[in-house]
């Protein structure tokens, strides 16, 4: 921060580890992150309940803690208020820390679960915690994150960052780095090309989906007008209209097609509770369920029509008298 004092908001350098958290009778593995305050707001990670630690408890090696959400509830119990936690002692191995702050929920994602986390100050974590040191036996951390003061300075500060260690550690060959510095624009941008293209690849299995279930179901209602011709004869010669007979067999298209639509969505909804008992929380939106419910409804008009137009235009006579 220091060597870019106008682009630079806040920095958080992290170095964690894996211990045993107690509390009472109740223990849980947890991974203990330490760092600076500035954490909160380079990652953006505010408390629910509580405060964070202090540059003040950094430096002089005070033994608090902010714990994740699933700490809470693993060394507290499921229905313990994040409140009930501040002022409670943890240990954390074999020291004891007191709870100055509780994160919320964030779910678990596919790199850690951040709701077993341990937040403690990086002063205390070296020294008592594990830790590496460098060639000249200075302590070393594992990440360290910055927060631009534009999104649109990320690329020039990126390129800025990685000169700067280049030359604080003495190496000129961009082949032979000893660090990563990552944007976090070019992650995501990354992870949105990868977005787009699994979506056009779900976009295009749909879509063969559903040309064959419509001809699929084209094909049973084909074979329903031809096996009820006596039938349809029948009803002509009371009085039905071509126009009756056209929706009768719209409708039953529709209603095949949209059983297919509720089937797939009670699945859907079935394998995303299976994916929570997971641990990863599905998010239920009733608009995309909606659409899928009417698009199944319109495959089977559109692919329905042509044998109950079929169906419509039957001469009664003829229909009476096919075997």
């Amino acid at each position: 921060a220091a060597a870019f004092p106008d682009r630079v908001v806040g920095v958080a350098p992290t170095v964690n580890s894996s211990v045993q958290a107690k509390v009472g009778t109740n223990n849980a593995q947890v991974s203990v992150l330490g760092t600076w305050p500035a954490y909160e707001t380079v990652r953006n990670s505010p408390v629910e309940a509580g405060a964070y630690f202090t540059d003040a408890d950094n430096r002089s090696r005070k033994r608090v803690a902010v714990i994740g959400y699933q700490v809470l509830t693993d060394l507290w119990g499921e229905d313990a208020a994040p409140e009930q936690a501040i002022g409670q002692k943890v240990r954390l191995g074999s020291v004891s820390f007191t709870v100055t702050g509780v994160l919320p929920d964030k779910g678990a994602t596919g790199f850690g679960n951040a709701n077993s986390q341990v937040l403690v100050p990086l002063g205390t974590y070296l020294q008592r915690f594990a830790r590496t040191n460098s060639a000249s036996g200075e302590p070393t951390v594992s990440s360290v994150y910055l927060q631009a003061v534009s999104a649109d300075d990320l690329s020039a500060l990126q390129a800025d960052v990685t000169d700067l260690l280049s030359t604080r550690h003495e190496q000129t060959d961009p082949e032979n780095l000893d660090f990563q510095v990552q944007n976090q624009a070019d992650s995501l941008a990354s992870l949105n090309s990868v977005t787009s293209t699994l979506t056009l690849l779900v976009g295009a299995i749909a879509g063969i989906s559903l040309l064959v279930g419509g001809i699929g179901i084209m094909n049973i209602m084909l074979v329903s007008v031809t096996e009820r011709t006596r039938e349809i004869g029948v009803r002509k010669a009371l009085g039905a209209k071509p126009r009756d007979i056209l929706t009768q067999f719209l409708v039953e298209a529709s209603l095949l097609s949209i059983s297919g639509g509720v089937i797939g969505i009670l699945l859907g909804v079935g394998v995303a509770y299976l994916g929570n008992l997971a641990g990863i929380a599905p998010v239920f939106s009733p608009t995309p369920m909606v659409v899928a419910f009417l698009f199944s409804a319109l495959v089977g008009v559109f692919f329905g029509y042509y044998p109950a137009a079929r169906a419509a235009r039957l001469d009664p006579v003829d229909s009476l008298r096919y075997e």
